[in-house]
């Protein structure tokens, strides 16, 4: 539209210019035809008014060409520095919203690296945290079960002590009791054997005792009674009447050896 408005300015002024020039010319030629017979004078005042005229003319066409360039220049400029503000607005504009989405990007970017890190930080906590009491879990099973064994073993280590000490105890106490009461035993035994064998003795030694002793009596009243009877019996020498025994009386008679028997 700029081009066109120049190339409509210069045309005009050609118009005008070409309008201008026709009509000093056919103002000239009017007067040369008119006034042939002036002199040379007008002649020459026509010439410089014509002069001037066109002189003035060309002033005025290149004052409008002047301003017509000085109008385009600075529509020009003022395009360009539209252009350029536009240009430059447009590249500010495009520069801030790049900016902006580089900012924007950079900054989900972060986020979502934040929050993936957040997660995973999270997630690796959680895991830590899970492991951990699931290793305090199974370390407190553990030792409750240990535990318990120990404290099982230990009861039972301590009840099987227990009853092998009552064992022992009473097995020790029931051999101290019975070997006391074989003790007892025996010495009662052997206390009444003793006596039985000391009565035994006793009675056996007395018996006997006595039995000599009445042995000896026996055999001292026989042997008195013997003699008694042989001195009785015996009425001196012999006769032959000694055959004759009176009533009650037994026969002696005597043997080889000088011993007499009786005879009934």
């Amino acid at each position: 539209m700029d081009m066109d408005a120049t190339c409509t300015v210069q045309a005009s002024s050609k118009i005008k210019k070409q309008q201008h020039y026709r009509y000093f010319k056919d103002l000239v030629l009017r007067r040369d035809r008119s006034d042939r017979r002036h002199s040379s004078s007008r002649v020459v005042v026509a010439v410089v008014l014509a002069v001037v005229i066109v002189v003035r003319v060309e002033v005025v066409a290149v004052v409008v060409v002047i301003v017509v360039v000085v109008v385009v220049v600075i529509k020009v400029i003022v395009v360009v520095v539209v252009m350029v503000t536009v240009v430059v607005v447009v590249v500010v504009v495009v520069v801030v919203v790049v900016v902006v989405v580089v900012v924007v990007v950079v900054v989900v970017v972060v986020l979502v690296v934040m929050v993936v890190m957040v997660v995973v930080v999270a997630a690796i906590v959680a895991v830590v945290v899970v492991v951990v009491v699931v290793v305090v879990v199974v370390l407190v099973v553990v030792l409750v079960v240990v535990l318990l064994v120990v404290v099982v073993a230990v009861v039972v280590v301590v009840i099987v002590v227990v009853v092998v000490v009552v064992v022992i105890v009473v097995v020790v106490v029931v051999v101290v009791v019975v070997v006391k009461v074989v003790v007892v035993v025996a010495v009662v035994v052997v206390v009444v054997v003793v006596v039985v064998v000391v009565v035994v003795v006793v009675v056996a030694v007395v018996v006997l005792v006595v039995v000599l002793v009445v042995v000896v009596i026996v055999v001292v009243v026989v042997v008195v009674v013997v003699v008694v009877v042989v001195q009785d019996s015996n009425p001196g020498p012999l006769d032959p009447k000694a055959d004759r025994l009176p009533l009650g009386h037994s026969a002696t008679k005597i043997s080889a050896n000088g011993y007499r028997h009786n005879i009934d």
